[in-house]
Parts: structure tokens; sequence; C-alpha cells
């Protein structure tokens, strides 16, 4: 869609508005929204979230271009001013997430916000928004899966069709969208909910959310065709792999702190160790031969790591409710 602006005497200005990028931004403004609500339910200063949002929108866009440069300079070393040719398209998640974790580390030593309230305020906002971010895809034909084979699967949202080529693809931007958008109301449960996955208000949100937003994350990631691979290492997915064991190591210190280490967290690391272990195995071979066995293998390993993960956080190892079971 073209619009033209016109300010008082200045020549007209034509400029056009995408659907992806409404979407983007209609995400960007959600997720800005929900992080206010939950940082106002665990005790955030008012404006403290929308303060930070600015920050790292700004650093979010400028990591987020120079990582897609820097993966694929092939495109610019022709010509670097393309890289300032930000309307092209040309952006990375993972280094929207790395602007994003830079923006909280200065706005919490500038403002002196507790950076663990800060992120059980935001993380689960950035699953929401990028939940509704993925549909962009609807219009770019984006974050695709290979060629649907069995006709009875040719239906969205199990699959989209690209007019060009006359063919369904797996709409793997759908299933990121709903794995992202369970993870969201995980955090949201977590937050706002008398739930079993806390120890006390909001404490565990970012955590959650991250584990619920990761292995999915690790899981889809296996069926996509523009794969960035860095070496035999898939980027995203290895990005992924390194959220879901933030989320299961600061659930792990949680529950040591409130609890005191015994047998039970041992076993769970174990457990949880063996799990990751097997999944990367899996994965591999599903990458070399692309075994439908290694995949639903790779499935139940990850889903089991979040079980796993998730019950370090379960009331049920706080102290004080073991004395009211003994009573």
């Amino acid at each position: 869609m073209v619009f033209i602006m016109k300010i008082n005497n200045l020549p007209e200005i034509p400029f056009e508005l995408s659907m992806h990028g409404l979407i983007i931004a209609i995400a960007v403004l959600a997720g800005v929204i929900f992080a206010s609500m939950l940082g106002r339910s665990i005790g955030m200063h008012k404006g403290s979230v929308r303060s930070y949002s600015i920050l790292a929108i700004l650093l979010g866009l400028v990591f987020s271009r120079a990582a897609y440069c820097a993966l694929f300079w092939n495109e610019f070393e022709a010509d670097i001013t393309k890289i300032i040719a930000v309307t092209d398209g040309g952006f990375t998640l993972s280094g929207a997430f790395l602007g994003a974790f830079i923006a909280a580390l200065i706005y919490s030593a500038v403002s002196r916000t507790r950076l663990s309230k800060l992120f059980n305020a935001i993380i689960p906002a950035a699953a929401l928004a990028i939940a509704i971010g993925r549909f962009s895809a609807f219009f770019t034909m984006e974050d695709c899966g290979g060629v649907i084979e069995n006709a009875n699967w040719c239906m969205f949202p199990l699959g989209i069709y690209d007019s060009n080529e006359g063919v369904w693809h797996y709409a793997v931007f759908a299933y990121e969208a709903l794995g992202a958008l369970v993870a969201a109301l995980a955090g949201f449960l977590t937050v706002t909910f008398k739930s079993e996955l806390r120890f006390s208000r909001g404490e565990n949100a970012a955590a959650i959310t991250l584990m619920f937003y990761a292995v999915p994350q690790m899981i889809f990631e296996t069926l996509r065709t523009d794969i960035i691979w860095l070496g035999f290492v898939n980027l995203n997915q290895a990005l992924a792999a390194v959220l879901a064991i933030i989320g299961f190591v600061v659930l792990s210190v949680a529950s040591v702190k409130h609890v005191n280490f015994g047998f039970s967290h041992a076993l769970r690391w174990l457990m949880g160790l063996g799990l990751l272990g097997l999944a990367f195995k899996s994965q591999f071979r599903v990458s070399a031969e692309n075994e439908l066995t290694s995949y639903f293998m790779l499935i139940l390993t990850m889903a089991a790591f979040l079980l796993v993960g998730c019950t370090l956080s379960l009331s049920f190892l706080n102290s004080k409710n073991k004395q009211k079971l003994m009573i």
C-alpha cells in the first residue's frame, strides 16, 4: 500500500506501508503494552518498562541489522552502502535478542532497576511480540519448511501455498508463533496467578518463558529451509539451546536459594544433562539422514527436558509447603 504524506507547503512524500511492516509494528506495540502490564504486577515503577522499551527497540534494530550483515557479508562487500538500506529487509532475531539484552544491562545500571524484575516483565512480552511478528511471514513466504507431499496436509496452518512455485510448504512460522504464544502465556500465568511454578510473584516468569519458548524452537528449527549455518551448527537452534539451558540454570538457582541443595536437585541436573545429550545426538542424525525416528526422539527428549526444568520450580520443593504436608 502506497500513501502520500503532505506537510504544509513541503513537496508530497510517497511512502509504502507493507503488511509485513505493519504486523511487526503491531507486534512491538503489543509487546511494550504487555511488558508494562507485567511490570506493574511485579511492582516495577510506572513507566520504567516503556523507558526501557525505547532503548531496546533502537539497540535491537541496530544489532539485528549488524548481525545480518556479518552473517551475509557477501551481499554487502561489493557495495557497503547497502548496509544502511534497511527498507530492503535483512534482520536477524538473534541480533535483536542481543540488542535487547544489552539495553537491559544499560537501563538496569542507569535506573538502578533490578535486572531480574526487568527480565521477568520483558521476556514474556518478547515471546508475545515474536508470536505476533511471526505471522508477517504469511505475506513474505519466509520462515517456511519444505514442500508438503501429502495432499491431505495442504491446508493452513499446517502449510502455506506458494503461488510463485505452485506448491504448498510447511508453515513453520505458524508453528513457531504458537510455541511463542504458549511461552508468553506461561510467563503471564506465572506472574498473575497463584502458580506452582514460582516461589514469589513473578520470580520465575523469565526462566519459565525461556524454557517454554526455546524447547519448541529447537524442534521447529529443523523444519526450516532457510537455516543459517555456522559450519555444521544451526545458529538459531544453538541460540534456542542456550536460552533453554539459561532457563534451566535460573530455575535451579532459585530452587536451591529457597530450599537449599538436595538430592532432588542433583537428580534433575543429571537428567537434564542426559536429555540434552540425547537431543543433540538425535539432531545430528536428523540433519545427516533426515530420519523420522530421530526427529521424534528429538521431540521426546526436549519435552522431557522442559518437564524436568519446570519441576525445579514446583511449590512442593518449598520447605514451608513440605511442613504443611507433614502436618
